[in-house]
């Protein structure tokens, strides 16, 4: 009697640690999500901003959707004041699926180059 209710607890320690083991697999999943989406934006924005030379004048923001999981991401660009060559992009990720929220910054410097220098397209 003794052994059977040893077993049963071993059983339902087992069971609890699979099912923590797949949520930690869905939240790395959407974080790697977030990262390769985020990624993907931030050279959209880049590669835009050399070809049409212009300056961000207010924050880009979009809401998407990847199977069930709503995504949201912001874009902020600005001058760095220590190097004025250099701008900041700022990159917030954010998403929410189900029950389960959650967020991934990003933080770059771009370098705009002076317009002689501008490549052709």
């Amino acid at each position: 009697m003794i052994s059977v209710a040893i077993l049963a607890f071993g059983l339902v320690l087992i069971l609890q640690a699979f099912i923590y083991i797949l949520n930690v697999f869905c939240i790395s999943q959407n974080n790697l999500k977030a990262a390769l989406l985020a990624e993907e934006k931030m050279a959209e924005f880049q590669i835009n901003l050399k070809q049409k030379d212009y300056i961000l004048l207010e924050d880009l923001s979009e809401d998407l959707e990847i199977g069930s999981i709503k995504f949201k991401w912001k874009l902020q660009l600005t001058l760095d004041k220590e190097y004025q060559e250099l701008n900041k992009l700022y990159a917030a990720m954010s998403w929410k699926e189900g029950e389960r929220k959650g967020s991934f910054p990003i933080v770059t410097y771009l370098r705009i180059p002076p317009q002689d220098e501008m490549p052709e397209f």
